[in-house]
C-alpha cells in the first residue's frame, strides 16, 4: 500500500506540472487573442 501511494504522489507531482503549464500557456493565448 505504502508503495502504491508513493508512486501515485511520483505520477502525481510529474502530471501536475503538466497541467499547470498547459492551463498556463491556453491561457496567455487566450490573452493574446483577446488584445488582438
Amino acid at each position: 500500500m505504502k508503495k502504491q501511494t508513493r508512486g501515485m504522489t511520483l505520477v502525481s507531482n510529474e502530471i501536475l506540472p503538466l497541467l499547470q503549464g498547459t492551463w498556463f500557456s491556453i491561457m496567455i493565448l487566450s490573452a493574446i487573442k483577446i488584445c488582438l
